[in-house]
């Protein structure tokens, strides 16, 4: 007998962290969006009153999963900025003023659930590939065009790191004269803070 997953029946979060708003949304295990929320950014203010409101979006999301009788499973976060891998946190997020936040775990304390989070280009191009045209396809490219410039890119169906962006240039080799990749870097980013610390040397 074979036995299939139902999709509609788990709710996940998730949340797209940027400068100017946060934007939350309520789907299922098949990317379907079940709610949506937006809220202005709290730029100005500092990290923790930023993760209240990002919280706030999350519990009311929650709740709503909850009225429809639905459990959720884990939450999201795409956020711009250079994320450490090894120390597993934000080390530089210009758009919100961060460095060295261990956003991951804030939010778990807060909420009670397993959050992950990632670049916000590096998490747009893993949608693609799960769930929009790169299902069709090994190797693409995508660039993402808002407050900075950024790209990622699959080969063979894999998501490569180190990858550092500016505004109005796209650096793909290690190598390049003006941005040079830092130890420990394994997504995408843009931004002219960020090519501004990834020439700090180590």
């Amino acid at each position: 007998m074979m036995l299939r997953f139902s999709v509609q029946d788990h709710f996940i979060i998730g949340i797209d962290l940027r400068m100017t708003q946060i934007y939350g949304v309520l789907s299922d295990f098949d990317a379907r969006i079940i709610r949506e929320i937006r809220r202005l950014t709290p730029v100005r203010e500092e990290f923790l009153s930023v993760i209240a409101e990002t919280s706030q979006i999350i519990e009311e999301l929650r709740s709503y999963a909850g009225v429809l009788g639905k459990r959720i499973h884990g939450i999201g976060v795409a956020v711009a900025g250079l994320i450490n891998r090894d120390k597993n946190i934000v080390e530089l997020s210009p758009d919100v003023h961060w460095r060295n936040v261990d956003i991951g775990s804030v939010l778990s304390q807060k909420n009670d659930t397993p959050v992950i989070f990632d670049n916000f280009t590096r998490v747009m191009v893993l949608g693609e590939m799960l769930y929009g045209i790169g299902k069709e396809h090994e190797d693409f490219i995508c660039v993402n065009v808002g407050c900075g410039i950024g790209a990622a890119f699959v080969l063979m169906d894999y998501v490569p790191g180190n990858i550092i962006h500016e505004n109005r240039t796209t650096c793909l080799a290690p190598t390049c004269p003006r941005i040079r990749p830092r130890r420990g870097k394994r997504n995408g980013s843009s931004g002219p803070g960020i090519s501004w610390i990834t020439t700090i040397p180590t």
